[in-house]
């Protein structure tokens, strides 16, 4: 007679047969297949998607080069307050810059997608689009990572599971509007039973990142080969200050611009592979998300009260072992120079 427990597991394979439309890797594009795919649609749409990503990054390059030309002016005027200004405004702005930047750059299939149906927009009204997805963007990717550290805790194949299971949850906000925990829920749906097919996918998008990397680096050494002999003329400093940060962030948007491309097209492939889920497995997959976002709180938290009630202890240790070498060092000195 069949165990009971038996029964009960197969009508679960039975009901998840009937509810997922299950497309095997095989009959996935290849990696080479998303490449060329990739590829193309950066070729035909190459200006646009450049300055897309070319502009907030060259803008947070200065912002940091004269944030720390300000600070620097400050500190060496001696002012208490100046310093102080000069640190919470490049603070403010940094900061400002680097929350557009991630929302503009986690946002960007909704771009992508814009181009790819034809609705070539000034570069203001596509950064727009996407800046209104701002708070729903941020309120995932907090989620994300704090689902990520509660799974990452318990050992790092549950995190890598994690991590690839949530890699969709932004696309899913902006493309299909849903909220953090249906976005979250559909990006795990989309990699059910594919999550070594996204790794091998990223991997190989990894490897190609890497060389192109590589022969970027050659040209930059290139680069400094030719201006370094004219370096100590001061104009030329700010000159090669300046080639060289347009060079390099210029090199940051092509390839970001590529890798974005490459993940929209990812989406696109795996969101045709699933119809439909069971009620069960969104009640199972939101217990499992939030659990380890409570989890990843939890952990933090920990970590903080656990460094301000170590920190006296730790001072008190650092402190003991510098009242140590001193005392070493002066009877190694006395030992080296005796009384005579």
């Amino acid at each position: 007679m069949e165990n009971p427990i038996e029964k009960v597991e197969k009508a679960i394979e039975n009901v998840e047969e009937k509810v997922f439309e299950k497309v095997t890797p095989d009959n996935l594009p290849s990696f080479f297949d998303v490449l060329k795919s990739a590829y193309n649609f950066c070729l035909e749409h190459k200006k646009l998607l450049f300055l897309y990503f070319f502009i907030p990054l060259l803008v947070s390059a200065f912002v940091h080069i004269f944030g720390n030309l300000f600070f620097s002016i400050a500190f060496k005027s001696g002012s208490v307050v100046a310093i102080a200004v000069t640190a919470l405004l490049v603070l403010a702005i940094s900061l400002a810059v680097g929350v557009f930047n991630a929302i503009v750059t986690y946002g960007s299939s909704l771009f992508i997608k814009s181009l790819e149906d034809g609705k070539k927009h000034s570069l203001k009204n596509h950064y727009r689009d996407v800046l209104g997805f701002g708070f729903p963007i941020v309120l995932t990717s907090i989620v994300t990572v704090l689902m990520l550290i509660g799974g990452g805790v318990l050992f790092i194949i549950p995190g890598i599971i994690l991590m690839l299971a949530s890699f969709f949850a932004l696309n899913a906000v902006v493309l299909e509007n849903k909220k953090t925990k249906d976005a979250l829920v559909r990006s795990f749906t989309l990699t059910r039973n594919k999550k070594l097919y996204l790794f091998v996918q990223s991997l190989g998008l990894a490897v190609v990142v890497a060389l192109v990397s590589l022969v970027a680096l050659l040209v930059s050494v290139i680069l400094f080969a030719i201006f370094r002999p004219l370096l100590s003329v001061e104009i030329i400093k700010p000159v090669y200050l300046f080639v060289s940060t347009v060079f390099h962030q210029a090199v940051s948007a092509g390839l970001l611009s590529f890798a974005m491309v490459f993940f929209y097209k990812l989406y696109k492939n795996l969101s045709h592979t699933v119809h439909h889920v069971t009620e069960d497995y969104v009640k199972k997959v939101t217990k499992l998300i939030y659990g380890f976002a409570i989890f990843g709180v939890v952990v933090i938290v920990g970590v903080i009260l656990l460094s301000v009630i170590l920190k006296p202890r730790i001072e008190s240790e650092f402190n003991r072992m510098q009242i140590e070498k001193q005392i070493e060092a002066q009877i190694k000195n006395s030992l080296a120079n005796p009384v005579k």
